[in-house]
């Protein structure tokens, strides 16, 4: 798939979902919550499609091969969270804490908001949320875009813990299976690692 496809497709869906709040969807017998429905479940096949491709293709030896890039690759993401939070607490009004809880959440929005809301409050769990499913939109886009600059294997580390679900259907498309297969690796370990180190964050920085 060319590079310029993927973000054309998300592009026409926005549009799409623009149309559908416009349009009358109550005259057909749908709700809102029924077409959000639709659209998670769509999602769900999609993912489950993607994952099933990428897994017949991989060999032991392929998997054992791809497990030191694993690890180097989430290093490489946890470290460029880690610079991005710092260079975040300068802003005027971000506190060290927030940033770097809100960095360390990778992508993952739904756990990062709640966690940040829980211990500093309502409006910094908006921004933690919001922050991280920005991180997510942006792969989307930017992935296709800056995988021939950075390098299809580096440039996953955009997605962070989104690598290994929602953004591994972008890295599919534009890089193939075995870059995949490492998207999804790296993916889970992120995700793993996020609760601890978002927690981490909260409980230590001052």
């Amino acid at each position: 798939m060319k590079p310029y496809i993927m973000p054309f497709l998300l592009v026409l869906s926005l549009l799409g979902g623009l149309l559908s709040s416009l349009a009358d969807v109550q005259s057909l017998g749908l709700t809102e919550s029924d077409l959000n429905a639709l659209v998670e479940y769509l999602l769900i096949i999609f993912i489950f499609v993607v994952s099933v491709e990428v897994g017949a293709s991989l060999t032991r030896g392929t998997i054992s091969s791809l497990g030191k890039d694993t690890l180097l690759l989430t290093a490489s993401t946890i470290s460029g969270s880690l610079a991005a939070g710092l260079a975040a607490s300068l802003l005027p009004g971000v506190g060290l804490k927030l940033s770097l809880a809100t960095s360390l959440g990778m992508g993952w929005y739904t756990l990062t908001g709640p966690l940040v809301a829980a211990s500093l409050g309502t409006l910094a769990g908006a921004v933690a949320f919001f922050s991280n499913f920005i991180r997510e939109l942006f792969t989307f886009f930017a992935y296709p875009l800056l995988k021939g600059r950075l390098g299809a294997r580096n440039s996953i580390a955009l997605g962070g813990a989104t690598t290994m679900d929602t953004t591994l259907t972008v890295v599919a498309a534009a890089a193939g299976r075995e870059t995949a297969a490492l998207s999804f690796m790296h993916g889970a370990l992120v995700s793993i690692l996020v609760p601890l180190l978002v927690s981490l964050a909260l409980a230590l920085v001052p």
